[in-house]
């Protein structure tokens, strides 16, 4: 699977510092694609938030735009942070793929957060249509796909 760093700088007030906390998601498909996979949120300093998202099912050595967002997935809420501060997630040759990232933003302490997965475009980092969604829950909660809607 295609791993990726990134550094992105983005300030953001509504989050709160959580410590270890990790958050968890479980993707599930939207709008008829077959998407599926995982995203994982944790704080690595008091400003920063590491996130790795995988997916599985997606067309084959394509490009695609993801991002944190404020709310659940039916609330479709803005994007945490700059949307181009988010690596583009690519898959290989079988559709599947995994990006890791740090953040310059501090991890959620609480409230609601979702990861989307935006259809292919020739701007990855622009925000489309969401084919693939998750509800972010503190490790150890309810993980329904597509955030238990």
């Amino acid at each position: 699977m295609l791993k990726l760093t990134a550094l992105a700088i983005a300030g953001i007030s509504l989050l709160g510092v959580s410590g270890d906390k990790e958050w968890k998601a479980t993707l599930a498909a939207r709008d008829g694609s077959q998407i599926e996979g995982t995203a994982d949120v944790k704080a690595k300093s008091a400003d920063s938030t590491a996130m790795d998202i995988e997916i599985q099912k997606a067309t084959a050595s394509t490009s695609y735009a993801w991002h944190m967002h404020n709310g659940n997935c039916a609330a479709n809420g803005s994007v945490v942070g700059a949307p181009n501060a988010y690596p583009v997630l690519k898959t290989n040759d079988k559709g599947s793929g995994e990006v890791e990232a740090t953040l310059a933003i501090p991890a959620p302490a609480s409230g609601e957060y979702s990861v989307h997965v935006h259809a292919p475009s020739a701007d990855t980092a622009a925000v489309g249509m969401t084919v693939a969604c998750g509800d972010l829950k503190p490790a150890g909660g309810d993980l329904k796909p597509g955030g238990g809607q």
